[in-house]
């Protein structure tokens, strides 16, 4: 159950999420084995700003269950980072891994536990 929360510091168009959407799939099944049903993905706007310098960037959040190798999170930066340059233009995009434990995320009424 992957989370890919995106903030982006310019306007994304509905044709460019779903771009961005597949891709980002795509990266998860093929460095992680993560199933596309599964992975959730959500846009939003921000201003970001860099030493006190708005620009634009992008600042991915990855929550995921289980651990990923060093291997896989070089593979998933630098994929991703492609995605954004090519599609969006940025090429400032910072990416956090969060790796949960399987009693630390709840869907309905229980844990994935």
């Amino acid at each position: 159950m992957p989370y890919v929360g995106n903030e982006i510091s310019k306007e994304v168009t509905l044709e460019e999420k779903d771009i961005l959407k597949s891709k980002i799939a795509k990266i998860l099944k093929e460095t992680a084995g993560k199933c596309e049903k599964y992975i959730m993905v959500s846009f939003r706007k921000s201003e970001i700003y860099l030493g006190g310098k708005q620009g634009e960037y992008a600042y991915v959040e990855l929550k995921l269950l289980g651990n990923l190798t060093k291997d896989q999170k070089n593979e998933i930066t630098k994929q991703m980072s492609k995605i954004y340059k090519e599609i969006l233009g940025i090429s400032d995009v910072y990416i956090t891994f969060h790796e949960l434990e399987r009693e630390n995320w709840g869907y309905k009424d229980k844990t994935f536990a």
